[in-house]
């Protein structure tokens, strides 16, 4: 795992990848920061994290990043020698992971000095800064875990960057997009049976057989259906519920606020463990084929 570790960080650093992320998500904040603190006399970091810039840079960035991660090396081949070797995918993965995650921290070390900066100038709450700087920090390794798994999906990197940043956007906006939607539950109705089949759909990519998803799509949509001819009630609000419930930015907004979360913590914590199970259980199916 440490081999694979730096090696990945080696590609980084002997080719402009790492460098150029790192120069233009500092600049972006650096930006922000300027327009929120310097410009307008704020102290609050926690306001200027969870401002545009930071959002653009996280849903536009992380994906050139990520997009290399897996779908260079299934792309070039050379995932063979690492599917090959005595190392467990699980070890692969979490090494790889945790050379991106490195990368990310060190934006991160550029960020933590914001507070003792802005200070120069007038009082800091350091508390509520560096909560919403770890809040930040979360969500990144939360994005940083979905832009892996996407890239093991794809052998082309532009694909993975394409689908990177359209998930990246629908999280961020996850929200807004409940309001979009409404909240009649004909359309509370139709966002679930979409779910069902977007979790079946991924079901069958992850057995490569269809008796399965198909069965367990039969399942949810029967009760579904039910629920929603004999049940109606049951769709109250659905739709916001869920789309709260599993947005990344209804929980870091808990950061921003100063408040250290543990329900906030154990969601990004979960979301990270979620996708990184996924790519490994993606590379092992690729093993096996």
């Amino acid at each position: 795992m440490l081999a694979i570790y730096k090696k990945e960080m080696k590609t980084y650093f002997n080719s402009m990848i790492g460098y150029v992320y790192l120069a233009l998500a500092v600049a972006v904040l650096s930006l922000q920061t300027y327009m929120n603190n310097l410009l307008s006399g704020s102290s609050s970091i926690a306001n200027t994290l969870s401002g545009f810039f930071p959002m653009i840079a996280l849903a536009v960035f992380v994906p050139f990043l990520t997009m290399r991660i897996m779908s260079e090396e299934k792309k070039q081949r050379t995932d063979q020698l690492l599917l090959t070797s005595p190392v467990s995918v699980e070890k692969i993965v979490i090494g790889k992971f945790l050379s991106l995650a490195t990368i990310f921290a060190m934006e991160m070390i550029v960020v933590a000095l914001l507070p003792v900066i802005i200070s120069s100038y007038g009082k800091v709450n350091f508390v509520s800064s560096y909560t919403a700087i770890a809040g930040y920090f979360l969500m990144g390794l939360a994005f940083l875990s979905l832009g892996f798994f996407i890239s093991t999906c794809s052998e082309n990197q532009i694909i993975a960057v394409i689908v990177s940043f359209v998930s990246f956007v629908i999280l961020v906006y996850l929200t807004s997009f409940a309001a979009l939607i409404g909240s009649s539950n004909r359309a509370a109705f139709i966002v679930a049976m979409v779910i069902a089949v977007v979790v079946c759909g991924l079901l069958y990519y992850m057995l490569n057989n269809m008796v399965i998803p198909i069965a367990v799509f039969v399942v949810a949509a029967g009760i579904l259906a039910f629920l929603f001819y004999k049940k109606e009630s049951v769709y109250d609000g659905f739709v916001l519920k869920l789309f709260s419930a599993l947005s990344p930015m209804s929980r870091f907004d808990t950061f921003i606020s100063g408040t250290l979360d543990l329900d906030a913590v154990v969601y990004f914590i979960s979301f990270i463990f979620v996708f990184l199970f996924l790519s490994v259980q993606t590379v092992k199916k690729r093993r096996w084929q």
